[in-house]
C-alpha cells in the first residue's frame, strides 16, 4: 500500500475516533429522584460550601465544576462550612457501563438506597446530593461572627436528590469520564436556585478553613 494512501487512512481513523470520543451536554440523559429546595430567605446568607466525594474515582473535576455553576448564579463560595448559608454535599456513588433500565431503577429507589447498576451499551453516573440551608451569625454581630462548628440547631431546612446521568454509548472503563458529566451534574444541582436581587448586598465569604 502506498505511503500516501496509508497516511490518509490513518488520518481518517484518527478523526473518526476523535468524533466518537467527543461528548456534549445534549448527549446526556438526566434522571432524578427528589429535588433540592433552594429557598430564598433573607436570613440565609448567599454563601455556599461545596463538599464532594467521588467514590467512583472517575470524575476528578466534580467539585470545581459544581462550584462554577453555583458561582454563575451569583452565590459566593467559601472553604469554611461554618460560614456557609448553603452546604451542598455531593457523593458520586458509581460510574461505568450500564443500561438505561438499571440506572432508572437505582435512581427511582431514592437517596441513600443501594447504588449498584448493571447492564451494558451505555455509560452511567449516579450521585446523591444533600442540601442543607442554615443561619450563620450576621456580620452585624461581631462577637458571634465566627462559629466553632456546624450544628443542627442552626439548620433551617434540608433536601435530598438522587441523580443519574446516562450517555447512550459505552466509554473506556479505565479512563476518567469526560468533563461534560461533571458539568451537567453541576448544572442540575444549581437548577431552581433563586437569583439574588441586584440591590441586595452580597455576603463576603470567609475563605479560612473551619472545623466541621
Amino acid at each position: 500500500m502506498p505511503k500516501t494512501v496509508l497516511a490518509v487512512l490513518l488520518l481518517c481513523l484518527s478523526l473518526t475516533s476523535a468524533c466518537i470520543r467527543q461528548v456534549g451536554p445534549d448527549d446526556i440523559d438526566v434522571m432524578r429522584s427528589g429535588q433540592l429546595d433552594w429557598q430564598a430567605d433573607a436570613e440565609i446568607a448567599r454563601v455556599v460550601y461545596v463538599g464532594a466525594r467521588d467514590e467512583s474515582r472517575h470524575v476528578p473535576q466534580l467539585r470545581a465544576l459544581a462550584q462554577s455553576w453555583l458561582e454563575r448564579k451569583g452565590y459566593a463560595l467559601t472553604e469554611n462550612p461554618s460560614m456557609a448559608g448553603y452546604i451542598v454535599q455531593i457523593t458520586l456513588l458509581a460510574a461505568g457501563p450500564a443500561d438505561a433500565e438499571s440506572l432508572r431503577a437505582v435512581v427511582d429507589s431514592g437517596y441513600g438506597s443501594p447504588s449498584l447498576f448493571s447492564g451494558q451499551g451505555a455509560t452511567a453516573l449516579l450521585a446523591d446530593v444533600l442540601l442543607v440551608q442554615r443561619r450563620i451569625p450576621s456580620h452585624k454581630r461581631p462577637s458571634r461572627a465566627r462559629m466553632k462548628n456546624v450544628s443542627r440547631r442552626n439548620a433551617v431546612d434540608n433536601s435530598r436528590l438522587r441523580i443519574g446521568l446516562l450517555l447512550r454509548r459505552e466509554l473506556r472503563q479505565d479512563a476518567d469520564l469526560p468533563s461534560v458529566f461533571a458539568e451537567v451534574l453541576g448544572r442540575e444541582i444549581s437548577m431552581g436556585i433563586p437569583l439574588p436581587e441586584a440591590d441586595e448586598a452580597r455576603p463576603e465569604p470567609d475563605t479560612q478553613a473551619g472545623s466541621q
